[in-house]
């Protein structure tokens, strides 16, 4: 439903970002999630990873939690993930999955006191995101 939604919406508008947003493991991965060749990147690749790492730099700064940047096929590879469509289907230049807090400790369930500072962090890094997405506009 949420898909068909998004690819009628696309007939009309043009899709810059696209996001996913996950729990738990401190990942910022894009495309290419099916392969994990160095040789299947995307043609925006070096920009993905630019404005990743960007991202996960302010995010880090709030509270300083480390987020690690990847193509997801490098971290986990596997068909049919978000971010490939956000980018091969929308047409998304800046598709991403956030997999925000923790590492694993707590896993899905975390606890009420790291929530507010989860949102804080991961609010600081949609906040570059679109500070550097919109240099292009």
């Amino acid at each position: 439903m949420v898909t068909d939604w998004l690819l009628n919406l696309k007939k009309s508008q043009t899709f810059m970002i696209h996001v996913d947003v996950h729990s738990f493991s401190q990942y910022w991965v894009y495309p290419y999630s099916y392969t994990y060749s160095q040789y299947d990147r995307t043609r925006d690749h070096d920009d993905l990873e630019r404005v990743a790492k960007a991202a996960t730099q302010a995010l880090t700064a709030v509270h300083g939690k480390k987020y690690k940047t990847m193509t997801s096929g490098d971290w986990y590879p596997a068909a049919g993930a978000s971010e490939d469509f956000g980018y091969e289907i929308l047409g998304a230049k800046y598709s991403y999955t956030v997999e925000m807090r923790d590492t694993g400790y707590y896993g899905f369930e975390l606890p009420e006191n790291q929530i507010k500072p989860c949102g804080e962090e991961t609010y600081a890094g949609f906040k570059e995101l679109f500070r550097q997405v919109l240099r292009e506009v």
